[in-house]
């Protein structure tokens, strides 16, 4: 899963209105990042480098129009 996720571009879109987060080894043995996915288009929008509400909430200031997100399980 993860080579697919690597070898996915992020690039240029709208903002999101429906975002899906959830956490993904980005090595064996390295701490969590987090994946965002469009729900609506089931694209990729951005891979962050950790698994903070932090990151997170920098990412939502940085991209306004998130109407919805689905935590990870």
């Amino acid at each position: 899963m993860l080579h697919h996720v690597r070898a996915l571009q992020v690039g240029d879109h709208e903002t999101p209105r429906v975002l899906s987060v959830d956490d993904l080894a980005l090595r064996r043995g390295i701490p969590y990042g987090s994946i965002l996915v469009d729900l609506e288009r089931y694209t990729l929008v951005d891979v962050l480098a950790d698994r903070s509400a932090n990151t997170f909430a920098q990412w939502l200031g940085e991209h306004p129009g998130v109407v919805d997100s689905e935590p990870g399980s």
